[in-house]
């Protein structure tokens, strides 16, 4: 038996009693239950989060484009006037 849950559950392979201890212990820390609401809360704020960061990254993306260009255009302004 592998000991995941209760790091303290100690297991001798010679007493019962101590393999009932860690399959209890291991049951009790394995036994997540989630409901539906909070489960359908979870991915609705993971989505939302996501969509935000890849829409801003998008637009960071761009406006440093048309800095670039900006500047460019810019640069070739001030040799014109020089």
């Amino acid at each position: 038996m592998v000991n995941v849950g209760y790091h303290l559950a100690i297991v001798n392979k010679n007493s019962r009693k101590n393999r009932g201890f860690a399959a209890r212990q291991y049951t009790y820390y394995m036994n997540l239950k989630i409901s539906l609401g909070t489960l359908m809360t979870i991915v609705t704020l993971s989505i939302g989060l996501g969509s935000t960061y890849y829409s801003l990254t998008n637009r960071i993306d761009d406006l440093e484009v048309k800095v670039k260009v900006l500047e460019k255009k810019l640069k070739k302004k001030r040799r014109v006037v020089r």
